[in-house]
């Protein structure tokens, strides 16, 4: 379970990653409590291979998610 809203208890169990030769595509279900136009609606973009985490940290905090939830999400992936 991945936790990224600001309330800190909103998970997002609708991510699904699709692996390709060069890359992968990311799939997630936006909430509702994200305030952007696709909030409630699928989004999905491609990610190379060579990109960092610091990549993919500023990925889901341009889709509306707080900074620092976000940064000690992906924190916790990295020990």
């Amino acid at each position: 379970t991945i936790h990224l809203h600001a309330n800190g208890d909103l998970n997002l169990p609708h991510i699904l990653f699709v692996y390709y030769p060069d890359g992968f595509r990311s799939h997630v279900k936006l909430p509702h409590s994200v305030v952007i136009p696709e909030a409630g609606n699928w989004m999905s973009w491609r990610t190379s291979w060579s990109s960092t985490m610091s990549d993919l940290v500023q990925q889901f905090i341009q889709l509306g998610f707080n900074t620092a939830l976000v940064k000690r999400e992906f924190m916790c992936l990295e020990q």
